[in-house]
């Protein structure tokens, strides 16, 4: 809805006998509608239509009672009267509504007065704020037949204490509209008046085209664009990527009393071949409009820069930019790749040449620099983005590892809780750093800030605790996590509000409702490595948490297995032949192989594994060690996991003719056939080649989301070397090649 300001005229005075209301829907509506060129409701107590009251919604359900003296009727709901006939009651008592020894209506955040009305052109109010900061605010939204509110547009008062006019602007006579006078603030204003007015319908003598507009410009004609009988052509220099939303004609109108005017005509583009065309009428002619295509493959970004300004403790800052293109070719826009910065996501789908994606831009900067990002694609000029980005006062202790049992004690520390973030109090919400960035510990020599890497909003709060939304720190011994916590506020007992403890992605079981601090009594057990203490509501949302208090203990007699993961992607297969493994409150997550084709092997995520059975683990990153907790499963434990239907084989063998087994590579981090004479290690898993389909050569790991580990080179076998056979990428022979990437002879080459 758009809405032009407008100045309304005539005395502040009514100059109606009686209401009119019409139905749209379900609802009643002031039907301003006549002859009157502005109707008018004001009071001297209660705003009126005629001798009826019209219908206020009060968000307080009890501001009106029967002692005020003010109206009586249905209060259920906060609505003040019946308005299931005429839609307004009539005024029974003369008392006055009071603020500040003024007659007038209170305005309030939370006692809104809103009006239904329709046949008005404009809307105003007489009006008085409470001060410079506490304002009279009027709103408009257009109301459709189903009930369904529009796009709100608000006004706001003009900050004065004495009486002024707050104009709501031009309104379409022939739409509905919910207007409402409300406040900034829950401090009382002043409603005075109201005023709906209504213009006199003009007679229409003559339609007749004038002219062109792009936007607010009007085009000339010969130079802008050219006019064929009743079609308009705009000039190349209008050439459009995309059809223009800004085009419009202009109608000039001749009325019968002799005046005139001109109206803009909107019209709505297509695109239609060589041309974006639309067409709309002028009185009984229409009209038809055609803007040229612009096919040159185009990118286009929001902003040409960004600042990441970092303070000392933030370990890295982001920002956003909006690419979008047009006449691109292919089916996939690929983000740009810079040493130093993380741009996500790294595509974006191009469809019918276009495709408009935010993409956000991620850097650790430790010194004050620039870098320029060129966000490229075929046959499109390249933009360039350039990232701006400091810190101050830098302060980068390494993370401690926690090597023994330790408690980290907010309510002994945080008396003396030193913060050093460059004179402000706190992080900002949702910052990641190193405790010991920002927080100095007086009270508590054991409080090992170093060790603690954490997500916060508040350090320290009331000396008592911290409140943010994670808290990792790094172990070399497997032990035990038991977390004293409670919810940021006193909330109702709802799913959404309940606010469960993890550890290392394990559910404690323990949620909080209120400020009442509570525990995990059972602590839960986690393996040498990262461990991470984060929140959930109820319907699996990250949440906060206050916590006071975290002890880890140590305990060597818990027993783990230390799993390399040596494959790109942080991949590797593992068995233990003697112990059931448990992946709950691993870093690392483990797979089994359930289904196999030509081209890849589909993975199903398992958290507990029995012993002599291979997975394949998957890390963080290549070439780490991860630790995973043992367990004993029970039979129906067992049984369950037996049904998934694992593919992989354990245990140390070697391989009696090529292709007998199927081995990760740490070359790409997918499944190759082994040679012959091969030997497969103990403690690792293999892929046996009859589950395989024929001519395979190797296989990529789907993870059931469609995302797949990406080759780097391939791992030569005897099948690859085959007289300068083709195949393509899903290793699949290619008889006649064509343009593209191949494997021949075990190395990649590019046919042009």
């Amino acid at each position: 809805m758009t809405l032009l300001l407008c100045a309304v005229s005539g005395a502040w005075a009514a100059n109606f006998s009686s209401p009119a209301t019409k139905t749209y829907g379900t609802q009643k509506f002031l039907d301003v509608a006549g002859t009157d060129a502005n109707v008018t409701v004001s009071t001297n107590n209660y705003l009126t239509y005629g001798a009826y009251y019209i219908g206020v919604y009060l968000k307080v359900t009890d501001w009106y009672n029967a002692s005020d003296g003010n109206p009586s009727g249905n209060k259920e709901n906060g609505v003040v009267g019946d308005f299931s006939e005429q839609g307004f009651i009539e005024v029974t008592s003369t008392s006055q509504d009071n603020t500040n020894g003024n007659a007038g209506l209170k305005v309030h955040k939370t006692r809104t007065r809103y009006y239904f009305i329709t046949g008005a052109t404009s809307v105003a109010g007489l009006v008085k704020d409470n001060g410079s900061s506490k304002y009279v605010q009027l709103q408009i939204q257009e109301v459709a037949e189903n009930g369904d509110l529009g796009e709100t547009t608000t006004i706001n008062g003009d900050k004065k204490t004495s009486q002024y006019v707050i104009n709501g602007g031009a309104l379409d006579p022939s739409k509905y509209y919910k207007i409402t006078f409300t406040s900034n603030e829950a401090s009382n204003c002043v409603l005075y008046q109201i005023r709906f007015g209504k213009t006199p319908s003009k007679t229409i003598a003559t339609q007749a085209f004038a002219g062109v507009k792009k936007g607010s410009t009007e085009l000339t004609e010969g130079t802008d664009y050219t006019i064929s009988s009743t079609t308009i052509t705009l000039a190349e220099a209008y050439k459009a990527a995309t059809a223009p939303t800004d085009v419009k004609l202009i109608n000039h109108i001749t009325y019968t009393d002799s005046s005139e005017e001109d109206q803009d005509v909107d019209v709505t583009l297509a695109k239609n071949g060589d041309y974006f065309e639309g067409s709309e009428f002028i009185g009984l002619t229409e009209y038809t409009v055609k803007v040229p295509v612009d096919v040159t493959p185009t990118l286009a970004l929001s902003a040409a820069s960004g600042t990441v300004s970092l303070k000392s403790y933030q370990v890295s800052g982001s920002v956003t930019v909006t690419v979008t293109g047009s006449n691109l070719t292919g089916d996939t826009f690929t983000a740009p790749t810079v040493e130093g910065v993380t741009i996500t996501p790294a595509t974006a789908t191009i469809t019918d040449g276009a495709f408009s994606q935010e993409f956000t831009i991620k850097t650790t900067a430790t010194t004050a620099a620039s870098t320029v990002i060129g966000f490229a694609h075929t046959g499109a000029t390249t933009q360039n983005y350039t990232l701006t980005y400091s810190k101050t006062a830098q302060r980068s202790l390494a993370q401690a590892d926690v090597t023994a049992t330790t408690t980290w004690d907010w309510t002994k520390a945080g008396e003396n809780v030193t913060l050093k973030d460059d004179g402000t109090t706190d992080p900002a919400k949702n910052d990641d750093f190193l405790l010991s960035n920002i927080a100095e510990i007086t009270n508590d020599a054991n409080f090992n800030s170093q060790a603690l890497f954490v997500n916060l909003e508040h350090a320290k709060r009331e000396d008592k605790y911290m409140q943010g939304s994670s808290v990792t720190f790094n172990t070399t011994k497997p032990g035990t996590v038991q977390v004293w916590f409670s919810n940021t506020g006193n909330r109702e007992d709802k799913s959404e509000n309940r606010r469960y403890l993890y550890v290392n992605g394990v559910n404690s079981g323990v949620y909080t409702l209120n400020t009442t601090m509570t525990t995990n009594a059972t602590p839960i057990t986690v393996p040498s490595g990262k461990v991470v203490i984060d929140a959930y509501t109820g319907t699996d949302v990250a949440t906060m948490l206050r916590i006071s208090k975290i002890v880890f203990t140590a305990n060597d007699a818990i027993e783990q297995d230390a799993i390399e993961v040596p494959c790109p992607g942080g991949l590797g297969t593992f068995y233990d032949g003697s112990n059931d493994l448990d992946f709950s409150s691993s870093s690392a997550q483990a797979y089994i192989v359930t289904a196999v084709t030509a081209s890849a092997v589909t993975l199903t995520e398992v958290k507990k594994v029995p012993a002599g059975y291979g997975v394949i683990v998957k890390g963080a990153s290549q070439g780490e060690t991860v630790n995973v907790l043992t367990t004993t499963m029970s039979s129906d434990e067992v049984t369950a996991f037996e049904a998934l239907g694992n593919k992989l084989y354990a245990g140390s063998t070697t391989v009696s003719s090529d292709g007998q087994y199927y081995a990760l590579s740490k070359t790409d981090g997918k499944f190759h056939p082994l040679k012959a004479g091969v030997t497969i290690p103990a403690g690792k898993a293999y892929l046996p080649g009859s589950e395989v389909p024929a001519g395979a050569n190797f296989l990529s790991l789907d993870f059931g989301e469609g995302s797949e580990a990406t080759g780097i080179e391939m791992v030569e076998s005897k099948k690859m070397v085959n007289n300068n056979v083709f195949y393509n990428l899903a290793g699949q022979q290619v008889a006649q090649p064509t343009k593209g990437l191949y494997i021949v002879n075990g190395k990649k080459i590019i046919i042009k």
